[in-house]
């Protein structure tokens, strides 16, 4: 009985030991080149994308810009909407202030037609106006303190030396009941 009481302590003994002895040999041979070469993909890695990842001075700087950026932009959208015509019947504000301009600069308005829909104020003109008098009747359109969009514009040859045109202007448009 002594022999087999004297392996059974030699086994309580010598067993953590030969499991640690185990462990360790796995961790040495299998586990420890994987950790290896993980933290050196890691590295590479993080080397390669040192450029693509700007440090806090620059996100800084980027988050700054964007705050300027948006109240650019919603100093941009007050003047937007500050452009847009006002009215209960916006198509007839466009036409009341566009007319007498042209009418101004020497056209001759063959066809005025005016309308709003869908938020948006539209003016169809035919007319005839000399060359230099149609440059500066569309410089006029242009300086406006409204949105225009030009959405059409043809010029030919007209009767004496005239340029015949068809203009059609569209402006945003806020209608007030």
């Amino acid at each position: 009985m002594t022999a087999i009481t004297g392996l059974r302590r030699i086994l309580r003994d010598a067993a953590p030991w030969v499991a640690a002895a185990l462990c360790l040999e796995i961790g040495v041979r299998y586990l420890w080149p994987l950790q290896l070469e993980a933290a050196m993909a890691d590295k590479a890695t993080s080397e390669r994308l040192a450029g693509v990842v700007p440090n806090e001075s620059v996100l800084r700087a980027k988050t700054d810009s964007l705050a300027k950026d948006s109240i650019r932009l919603g100093s941009r959208l007050a003047l937007a909407k500050s452009r847009q015509i006002e009215g209960p019947d916006p198509a007839a504000i466009l036409a009341s202030r566009v007319v007498p301009l042209l009418a101004e600069r020497g056209w001759k308005l063959d066809r005025v037609k005016a309308q709003a829909s869908q938020g948006v104020a539209e003016l169809d003109i035919g007319a005839s106006a000399p060359f230099g008098q149609a440059l500066q009747g569309l410089e006029d359109l242009r300086m406006l303190p409204f949105s225009v969009k030009v959405r059409k514009l043809s010029m030919r040859p007209g009767p004496s030396g005239r340029l015949a045109l068809d203009l059609l202007i569209s402006v945003p448009a806020r209608g007030t009941p």
